[in-house]
């Protein structure tokens, strides 16, 4: 959510940005989970309840049923800087299962037998797109995963699981994008029934 707090903090437009995450209505509630720059750049001190003030819940390492939906949400911490039980990358359940995790490279780590699917981002697309280098220079928590939807059989994965990491539509390191558009991702579940 925010790259650099300490540095930032005082050219941010916190209220603004309050107002419009408020703005976001879902019937089945609005998750979060932390990010390495929530954790780092001086945000760990304000992320949580910021995120609550916007209506969102903060999932670490956490999950919550939606009967209604017949899913279940799970928000996994932050790979490089939190820290997952890795048992808990074991699901057992026959619920659909949306997770998020701000890092794609759990896809690899995930054990299920039920259908699930991962939202993911941290790579920011690549933010600068140079074919053949951009998927070398991918922070550590990528994986092999630049941006779009993988299959199970991209994930390497036995589980049925698929992933979607999203460009995001954040800047680090560099003040700019080439070749790669922010884009903000909306999915829509439909009720059990």
């Amino acid at each position: 959510m925010l790259d650099n707090y300490a540095r930032d903090r005082n050219s941010l437009d916190m209220e603004y940005l309050e107002e419009r995450l408020s703005e976001i209505q879902a019937a089945a509630g609005k998750y979060a989970v932390w990010g390495n720059h929530d954790y780092g750049g001086g945000a760990v001190r304000i992320y949580e309840e910021f995120m609550s003030s916007c209506g969102f819940e903060l999932l670490n390492d956490e999950n919550r049923l939606s009967e209604a939906y017949g899913i279940t949400i799970w928000g996994y911490d932050e790979y490089l800087m939190g820290w997952t039980d890795p048992s808990l990358y074991t699901i057992e359940s026959d619920y659909f299962y949306v997770i998020a995790s701000h890092d794609p490279v759990i896809s690899k780590f995930i054990e299920s037998e039920s259908d699930s699917f991962l939202l993911s981002g941290h790579t920011h697309g690549g933010q600068v797109t140079i074919p053949f280098v951009t998927s070398k220079l991918l922070p550590e928590g990528s994986g092999t995963f630049q941006k779009g939807f993988y299959p199970a059989q991209k994930i390497e994965t036995s589980t049925p699981l698929q992933m979607y990491v999203s460009d995001g539509i954040g800047m680090t390191r560099y003040p700019f994008r080439f070749l790669n558009i922010s884009e903000i991702v909306e999915g829509n579940i439909l009720p059990a029934k």
